[in-house]
C-alpha cells in the first residue's frame, strides 16, 4: 500500500498485480453511496437486458465503496476522469480567460441581485451569459480528439451517458450536482457522476440556495451535445431509459425500500418524525410537494395528474409552496390524465430552463 496524496488518497496492490486507488471519506456515511451503487447495479442490469438500450451502450459507470465505520469509507477512484470544473478551469487558463468571468459580470451590473425582479433577473443573467460563447465543454471534446471519427463517438456517448444520469438521478432526488461532481472520462466521454451525499430531495430542503431543478442541464452541457441540444439523441435517450425505469418499477422500489427500513440520510437528526413519513408516503403513492417528487411510484408509473407525478398537491407556485386542493373541490374539476414517458421528459427539461436563473446565479453558470 502507498499513501499518494495527504494521508486521503491510496494505492493498493491487488493479488492479480494490479493497482487500485482509492479515496479516504471521513464524515459521511458511505453506506449511502454503497447502497446508491446498488442501485446503479439494477439499472445496468435492465438497460443490458433491453436489447435497444445494450445496443446504444447507456450503462452507468459505477465504483467501488467499502464502508469502514458510520463515519468513514473507502471510495474507489476513478480512473482516466476529469471533473468538468477541472476542465473548463484548465481550459479557460490557456485561453487566459478567468474562470467564473460570467459571475463578475453579473455581480458588477447587479451587486443586489436577489432584490432584482424576475425579468431584471433575466437580464442580467442573460448579460452574464453573454460574456462567454458557453462552448467550453464542446472545445474540450474536440481538442481530445485524435480524429473527427472518435469525436464524434465521444460526443455520442457523452449526451447518451448524460441522460441516463438525469432519468436515474431525478428518481433517486439526486442533488448537488455541480461541476466538480460530475466527470468526463478521457477515454469514452461518457459522463460520471460522484459524491452521493445529497439523495432523496435533500438539497430542495434547504434553508438557503434550495434547489429547483430535477437535475444539471446548463447552456454549456446543452452546448456539448451539438447540432441538435436537448431536442435529438438526448431527449430519445431520455424517453428510451425512462419508458425502461417504469416498465421495472417494482424491482426497483425494492430496492429502494432498503433506504425507508434503515435510515441513511442522517434522519435521526430529525426531531420530527414527519420527515421520514415523508419519504415513505412517496414510496407508497407518489405523493409529496415539491419541484421534482422522487422516487415516487407516479413517476415511474402511467397515471399521473397534471403531468408532475405527484397530483395537484405536488404542484408547485413560484415561492416554492405546495398547491392543495380545497375542501369539497370536485374531483370532475381536477381530472385524472394518463402522462406518457416522453410527456414526463418534456415536463422535467421544460424545469430545468425555467429555474436556471434561480439555481445558478451564485455559483458558476456554467
Amino acid at each position: 500500500m502507498s499513501i499518494l496524496h495527504q494521508n486521503s488518497t491510496f494505492c493498493y496492490s491487488g493479488s492479480n498485480g494490479h493497482q487500485y486507488v482509492f479515496l479516504l471519506k471521513g464524515h459521511e456515511d458511505t453506506r449511502q453511496d454503497e447502497r446508491i451503487m446498488q442501485f446503479f447495479g439494477l439499472v445496468n442490469t435492465l438497460l443490458i437486458n433491453n436489447p435497444e438500450t445494450l445496443r446504444r451502450n447507456l450503462t452507468i459507470q459505477r465504483m467501488s465503496v467499502i464502508p469502514l465505520s458510520t463515519y468513514t469509507g473507502l471510495i474507489g477512484w476513478v480512473p482516466n476522469s476529469d471533473t468538468f470544473h477541472n476542465l473548463i478551469r484548465d481550459y479557460r487558463e490557456k485561453a487566459d480567460v478567468v474562470l467564473n468571468k460570467e459571475n463578475r459580470e453579473m455581480l458588477r451590473l447587479a451587486p443586489d441581485f436577489d432584490r432584482l425582479n424576475v425579468i431584471q433577473k433575466t437580464e442580467i443573467f442573460e448579460a452574464g451569459l453573454r460574456e462567454s460563447s458557453g462552448r467550453d465543454l464542446a472545445n474540450i471534446l474536440w481538442l481530445k480528439s485524435h480524429s473527427s471519427e472518435a469525436w464524434f463517438e465521444r460526443r455520442t456517448n457523452f449526451t447518451r451517458s448524460m441522460a441516463t444520469m438525469s432519468m436515474v438521478g431525478y428518481i433517486l432526488g439526486l442533488g448537488d450536482r455541480h461541476p466538480s461532481n460530475i466527470m468526463l472520462s478521457r477515454v469514452t466521454g461518457k459522463v460520471v457522476h460522484i459524491d452521493f451525499g445529497d439523495c432523496f430531495e435533500v438539497a430542495t430542503m434547504r434553508e438557503k440556495f434550495p434547489e429547483k431543478v430535477p437535475f444539471r442541464l446548463t447552456r454549456m452541457i446543452i452546448s456539448a451535445m451539438e447540432v441538435t441540444g436537448i431536442d435529438g439523441v438526448y431527449r430519445h435517450t431520455c424517453e428510451m431509459v425512462m419508458s425502461l425505469l417504469r416498465s421495472n418499477r417494482e424491482s426497483l422500489l425494492a430496492v429502494l425500500e432498503a433506504f425507508i427500513h434503515d435510515p441513511l440520510l442522517q434522519w435521526v437528526l430529525h426531531e420530527n418524525r414527519k420527515d421520514f413519513n415523508h419519504l415513505e408516503n412517496k414510496l407508497d403513492d407518489g405523493g409529496g410537494g415539491g419541484v421534482a417528487p422522487a422516487i415516487g411510484t407516479n413517476c415511474l408509473t402511467n397515471a399521473n395528474t397534471n403531468g408532475t407525478g405527484g397530483g395537484v398537491h405536488g404542484v408547485t407556485t413560484g415561492n416554492n409552496q405546495s398547491v392543495q386542493l380545497k375542501p369539497g373541490a370536485r374531483n370532475s374539476d381536477y381530472p385524472h390524465r394518463q402522462v406518457y414517458a416522453h410527456q414526463q421528459v418534456s415536463l422535467w427539461i421544460d424545469l430545468c430552463i425555467v429555474h436556471c436563473i434561480s439555481m445558478y446565479t451564485n455559483r458558476y453558470i456554467y
